[in-house]
């Protein structure tokens, strides 16, 4: 699971442990559109029902941000667990340290990408190997990697993102292809390291794999019940 290193909260929205036969039911908060429709793609393709979505507005504090986000999960009143997914390229370090830490303290999973999202999103296609990066240098590369690939480029619009986003995730197989490939070269990358304190201070780096692997294990149990 995602966690720092002095282990997980205990959840204080859970509604209890879901019946064997049940799905995990999980609430993934995000900040950025990018984020919200990969997930959302990536939900249509495995075909995970048990799946929901919130938006969160940026907040100065950590204090502010988990009051959103227990109000988030305060609302829907069967989940077992909640993500925030978010990027360290806009706050300072110590920020990010708060907000992970507040977060982590009800419970919270975290999905951290350092300095952003499209680190992960360049996971799915190439073996990154670039340090200490700016997110302008990275969604450079992973214009020039879609290019490259898919024949398409890459961009913060919402037409281009589908685009990308319907190639990775055209169908259950090869959503489960690409997200095999991205998390092996993830894992390759950090070793054994998925926790949101290492990837706060390793740049670039991101733990969204464990998310992204809990959602694949969802669809394999789906499917094992199918």
């Amino acid at each position: 699971m995602s966690r720092g290193k002095k282990g997980k909260a205990k959840h204080s929205f859970q509604r209890g442990k879901p019946k064997r036969e049940q799905a995990k039911r999980i609430l993934i908060v995000v900040e950025g559109q990018t984020e919200k429709l990969y997930f959302e793609r990536l939900k249509e393709s495995l075909r995970l029902a048990s799946i929901s979505f919130d938006f969160i507005t940026k907040s100065s504090t950590p204090d502010k941000m988990v009051d959103s986000v227990r109000k988030k999960a305060g609302r829907r009143k069967d989940i077992d667990e909640v993500w925030y997914v978010f990027d360290s390229e806009v706050n300072q370090k110590e920020n990010v340290r708060g907000h992970c830490s507040a977060a982590q303290k009800i419970g919270c999973e975290i999905g951290l990408s350092n300095p952003c999202f499209e680190f992960w999103l360049l996971l799915h296609i190439s073996d990154y190997g670039k340090t200490n990066l700016n997110p302008e240098d990275l969604e450079k590369d992973l214009i020039a990697e879609s290019e490259k690939h898919f024949k398409i480029g890459y961009s913060k619009k919402e037409s281009k993102i589908q685009k990308f986003y319907n190639i990775l995730f055209e169908d259950k197989d090869i959503a489960e292809s690409f997200l095999k490939a991205a998390a092996d070269r993830l894992d390759k990358h950090l070793g054994s390291e998925a926790g949101w304190e290492f990837v706060l201070e390793n740049n670039p780096s991101t733990n969204v794999h464990v998310l992204a692997k809990t959602l694949l294990n969802e669809y394999k149990a789906k499917s094992r019940l199918t």
